[in-house]
């Protein structure tokens, strides 16, 4: 399968920005824990896993 150079410039910067994402979710889940109601909390930690996954499939797929 022939690959433009471009479309791998392009699965870096989408690879960096979901690691990214998966990392200030993280934080932010830490920085509030303390400060929001225990359903909001599970809801965002919700979020990053299931983020996490989907981005733990897309390496799986494209290794």
């Amino acid at each position: 399968m022939i690959q433009h150079p471009a479309l791998k410039e392009t699965v870096a910067h989408l690879e960096e920005a979901v690691e990214k994402t998966i990392l200030d979710l993280t934080e932010l889940i830490d920085v509030m824990k303390d400060q929001v109601f225990v359903n909001k909390l599970d809801e965002l930690s919700s979020i990053v896993t299931a983020t996490s996954e989907l981005y733990k499939a897309y390496k799986t797929y494209n290794q």
